[in-house]
């Protein structure tokens, strides 16, 4: 499936220019009439980190210039917000030191980056349409804020009725909250690419205490839910984005997903049906109203729905992913080979293509070429379970049980509901002569209703 905001997005560093670099910067913001500490701070927090974001895109812009695998077409593009607008989400300054005095509000932060690793950041997050709309949104909104708080600012200096008006000085409040809540909700995307659940949750709840009216602040925050277990306040809180934005398609689009998730297929299909309606050019909402309709067992309208969203999307990796997992399910494998190599070739970072590439390949026999693939498909996204049941069943296959063990355990850790992954696990203590292990994963595969668990230790006297 798709993976949104709350997955994470693994990196990765090449060695030409993967060594740290950090950037210094201070920035001393003189208080003007209308200002206390809360506006200065809002303003001096947001040119700080404007300048160090700046400091990073010079930086990667360097590496472009001098050939280096950064990605050029997006550090050289004139709409310098493509890259800006990432760097501004995903990057959170180290502040060292910050001061009110009651006149000046005075910060100073630094920011560490490694160039290879935002390299691969950067081309993770510009293949995905909806990440870049929201990252440059926070970014222009929040430029758009601060300029109109410079523009009242002078208005209030230089004319006293003005500077009297509740009104004037109420709107140079509400843009300092719209600032600062842009500030918050990128922090929520730069604990999301850090995998901090709790800081996550945090910082989006900040935006949306700051901006009451800030849709995208609602979305994130209930991705954010979803991610750290809490199903029923994810649906809520994105059920408020839609009040506030009745036609946002992308969140509809997540309640199906949450659904899903619950096995509520049909109201999961009703809700990827609406989104597709305010948004017929979405291929996140085909791509999964078909994952429901495969869940449900209706691979024919699932395969439908992904050459619907290729259709709409013919960059659409996750739709040659999904129909190459179903080929190579449905043993078509040199048919579903190629289709899963065009999802990688689409998006190199596609962790669910290189899995799939490895259970084909597995199912061809090709044992040492499946184990690189879910070793890939660990690498781009170490929380996904499956690689890890998978390359443990292909050590189990080579006759390796005991790091097969180590894998299925990692499973098991990432789903602790993974049956089949406790009934490989006892079969593979069982193979190392640790049979007292072995048996009870087999009895808690068989509790969490895996039959074949069942029938093993029936037939081999283990029946309780």
């Amino acid at each position: 499936m798709k993976t949104r905001v709350l997955a994470v997005l693994m990196l990765f560093a090449f060695p030409l220019y993967s060594q740290n670099r950090t950037f210094v910067r201070s920035y001393t913001y003189a208080s003007g009439i209308v200002d206390n500490e809360t506006t200065s701070s809002a303003i001096a927090l947001y040119n700080v980190k404007h300048e160090l974001v700046q400091d990073v895109c010079a930086y990667l812009r360097n590496f472009a210039g001098a050939g280096l695998p950064v990605n050029a077409s997006l550090v050289s593009r004139p709409d310098s917000y493509g890259l800006y607008s990432i760097l501004d989400g995903v990057t959170d300054p180290v502040i060292i030191k910050k001061h009110w005095s009651g006149k000046k509000y005075s910060v100073r932060a630094s920011l560490t980056v490694d160039g290879g690793t935002l390299d691969n950041l950067i081309s993770i997050i510009e293949s995905d349409r909806d990440k870049m709309q929201d990252l440059e949104t926070a970014s222009r909104e929040a430029d758009s804020a601060a300029a109109a708080m410079d523009s009242l600012r002078s208005l209030i200096t230089r004319d006293h009725d003005a500077r009297n008006n509740a009104g004037v000085t109420e709107q140079y409040a509400t843009a300092s909250r719209v600032l600062s809540a842009r500030y918050w909700f990128q922090k929520g995307y730069a604990a999301t690419v850090a995998n901090k659940v709790d800081e996550r949750i945090l910082c989006f709840r900040k935006a949306t205490e700051l901006d009451s009216s800030y849709p995208e602040a609602y979305r994130n925050l209930g991705l954010a839910y979803y991610s750290g277990g809490d199903t029923a306040t994810a649906i809520s809180t994105v059920k408020k984005a839609i009040t506030l934005r009745p036609a946002y398609s992308r969140a509809y689009d997540d309640l199906g997903f949450f659904l899903a998730g619950e096995d509520s297929l049909d109201d999961a299909i009703l809700m990827y049906g609406k989104a597709i309606e305010l948004d017929p050019t979405d291929s996140y909402g085909y791509d999964d109203m078909g994952f429901a309709y495969f869940k449900k067992g209706d691979q024919e309208k699932a395969m439908e729905c992904h050459v619907l969203a290729i259709g709409v999307d013919s960059s659409d990796a996750y739709g040659y992913a999904a129909l190459g997992f179903y080929d190579v399910m449905a043993d078509s494998v040199e048919k579903g080979i190629p289709l899963l190599e065009k999802a990688i070739e689409l998006q190199p970072y596609n962790a669910f293509a290189y899995d799939n590439l490895g259970i084909a390949y597995s199912k061809l026999g090709s044992m040492d070429t499946a184990i690189l693939y879910y070793k890939k498909a660990i690498g781009i996204d170490p929380r996904r379970p499956h690689p890890y049941y998978n390359l443990g069943d292909a050590f189990s296959k080579k006759g390796n049980s005991d790091s097969a063990i180590v894998m299925y355990t990692e499973a098991i850790k990432l789903d602790p509901k993974f049956a089949i992954a406790y009934y490989s696990l006892g079969l593979a203590y069982n193979n190392t002569g640790e049979t007292a292990k072995g048996i009870d994963c087999l009895n808690k595969a068989a509790l969490l209703g895996y039959k074949q668990a069942r029938e093993w230790l029936d037939q081999n006297g283990y029946a309780k």
